[in-house]
């Protein structure tokens, strides 16, 4: 669970001009698994890696948590 944690604080602390980047750069793609997670974590900024877990698989079954952990991280 520290990459997961470790991906909140990222995410987080991200400035809103980060983030819009991240957008801009991201809107070129189709909404993918990472897209989704990166979402749900700009949603709830106080989330616990275990309620994102929880939240990603009963949202995304059949989505690979780790999988989209890894690949946004």
């Amino acid at each position: 669970m520290i990459k997961t944690e470790a991906l909140l604080y990222l995410v987080n602390s991200m400035t809103k001009p980060e983030k819009k980047a991240f957008m801009v750069a991201a809107d070129n793609k189709k909404v993918s698994n990472y897209l989704k997670l990166y979402h749900l974590i700009i949603k709830d900024s106080e989330i616990t890696a275990d309620a994102l877990r929880d939240s990603y698989e009963a949202l995304y079954k059949g989505a690979s948590f780790d999988t989209s952990v890894n690949y946004l991280y």
